[in-house]
């Protein structure tokens, strides 16, 4: 009974630090009753024998079934998460000029879950390089459940990639054309696949598809890959992906604009820039270069057009906010060091408002720790920037387009 409680006390200790938290009481209650009931049974132990070594031998116990009870319940976390279920396209007449767009939206879900983080974890230990602990696995869940905590548990990168896909609509109505406009989601692999499969079933014959954010990387890998087990084609689906939203020249200008009304009481030599960026373990990084090779190429033109606005060449950094170096905090430092008083923090590439933006960003800004007299103006991501929906509808134009020719075989 000893060893029983001291099994359920580890395992209960994880189960509170990883659940929502509208279950964290009840939890709480397991963990304690579990607690109670192993102080009980060793007290039982130390009344029955009377001896030091019985207490020893029942604190060992105890130790070692809270560790093993701590260690299983851990190393179960990462096959939680949800196994991506390939959808099959139905056999329905297809209207070759029915048209749709499917918007890959790269930001977490709406509320916390733990399939959804258990998910990532695993995909970072296994094709991230990353090793976590299976110790440290449960301090990853509580991390991300007190990131929810920050934004009062529901973060708005859904909302707000909702109101960019109602934009496009529009602006896609106002160009002629009747696509309707669905969402996917990078945190959910087969979203993609189930949203071509719907567009499909409604006889739906072309889909143009744009990420809010960068192609080349592993989230929009793993949807692709569930896309192609479709074998769309083969059922007379043609799909096509948009034009990468980072090579629009208006994005970058609205972004110069941007930075500029930020400046408007400060003189141009005074203000310094980091551009910031949402980092990839570096095993992603070296995997997908073209996505660093757009990033670089976006933070270069916004560099080369503020510099044509008077702001110091010097005073424009890159940082990012995980993974990457250096980190938003070392390149604010660096351009309040160069004695630039106000410093224009600006998400260059970041479409949506993630948790990572919205929570970690401020704390960045916050340990660089700059004298009282430098201040800091952080920009919010694109969003449902006018601009940036513009481009998205531009990408989304071109991909019908090219579907719009005859097929290739």
């Amino acid at each position: 009974m000893l060893l029983g409680g001291s099994l359920l006390f580890g395992a209960a200790l994880v189960a509170t630090m990883v659940i929502h938290r509208t279950l964290v009481p009840l939890a709480v209650l397991v963990t304690l009753g579990a607690f109670g009931s192993l102080l009980m049974h060793l007290a039982a132990v130390f009344g029955r024998y009377g001896t030091v070594q019985a207490v020893g031998a029942g604190l060992l116990f105890v130790m070692g079934g809270a560790g093993i009870g701590y260690t299983v319940a851990a190393a179960l976390l990462p096959h939680l998460a949800r196994r991506p279920r390939v959808p099959t396209l139905p056999d329905v007449p297809l209207e070759a000029e029915r048209e749709a767009v499917v918007l890959i939206a790269t930001t977490e879900p709406e509320r916390y879950s733990v399939r959804t983080v258990a998910a990532r974890h695993a995909r970072h230990c296994e094709e991230a390089g990353i090793e976590i602990s299976n110790t440290a696995t449960p301090f990853v869940f509580l991390a991300e459940k007190a990131r929810y905590g920050a934004v009062r548990g529901k973060t708005s990168g859904p909302a707000v990639a909702r109101g960019i896909a109602t934009g496009v609509a529009e602006a896609l109505a106002a160009a002629g054309s009747r696509a309707v406009v669905s969402l996917a989601w990078t945190h959910e692999p087969d979203s993609l696949a189930r949203a071509v499969a719907e567009r499909a079933a409604e006889g739906t014959g072309r889909i143009a598809i744009v990420p809010l954010g960068f192609e080349d990387s592993d989230e929009v890998d793993h949807a692709k890959a569930l896309l192609d087990l479709m074998h769309p084609r083969q059922h007379g689906v043609r799909v096509s992906f948009g034009t990468s939203l980072w090579h629009d020249t208006a994005l970058a200008e609205r972004l110069v604009s941007r930075v500029l009304a930020c400046t408007r009481n400060a003189d141009p030599p005074a203000t310094g820039v980091v551009l910031v960026g949402e980092g990839v373990p570096p095993e992603w990084e070296r995997r997908h270069n073209a996505a660093r090779c757009e990033e670089t190429y976006f933070n270069q033109r916004v560099r080369l057009l503020l510099g044509e606005h008077g702001i110091d060449d010097r005073a424009i950094r890159i940082g990012w906010l995980d993974w990457q170096m250096p980190d938003v905090t070392e390149a604010v430092r660096h351009v309040g060091a160069l004695g630039k008083t106000r410093i224009v923090v600006a998400p260059s590439m970041i479409a949506l408002p993630t948790l990572a933006a919205t929570v970690d960003l401020g704390h960045a800004v916050e340990l660089a720790r700059l004298p009282h007299d430098v201040e800091v103006v952080t920009l919010l991501p694109w969003g449902d920037d006018e601009a940036f929906v513009s481009a998205v509808a531009r990408s989304a134009m071109r991909a019908l387009e090219r579907l719009s020719g005859p097929v290739r075989p």
